[in-house]
């Protein structure tokens, strides 16, 4: 069975692990063998992931949309910093986003006085 967020939108998850950012990640063969049909890897730094699948199928799913992913990236990223050089702002943002902050942990403000630098990322 597949987890769906849809189906389970109440519940609340908790990272077990850091998240892999795309403008540092490769994808790469099995870490085992050559000859493994189901079997990939993603590499970060000096960290490499060995991952399987349950088919060949799925094998090239997930190849197909982590390339694509790494793609989209990298063709977002580029939008960004040119836009980011010519001085040019985004002037057609439209409406307020409203966060509701329910937890939190680790955050400490410098000298115990003022505000922390708090950012959010979403996806």
């Amino acid at each position: 069975h597949q987890f769906s967020f849809d189906k389970h939108h109440n519940v609340n998850l908790k990272l077990y692990r850091q998240p892999m950012f795309l403008n540092a990640l490769t994808l790469g063969p099995s870490v085992r063998k050559e000859e493994d049909t189901v079997g990939f890897s993603l590499k970060l730094g000096d960290t490499i992931l060995g991952l399987d699948t349950l088919s060949v199928n799925d094998k090239t799913l997930w190849n197909s949309k982590i390339s694509e992913a790494l793609s989209s990236f990298a063709v977002n990223e580029k939008k960004f910093l040119t836009t980011q050089k010519s001085g040019g702002e985004l002037s057609n943002s439209k409406g307020t986003l409203r966060l509701v902050l329910i937890s939190s942990s680790n955050l400490a403000c410098p000298r115990g006085k003022g505000n922390i630098h708090a950012y959010c990322e979403a996806s």
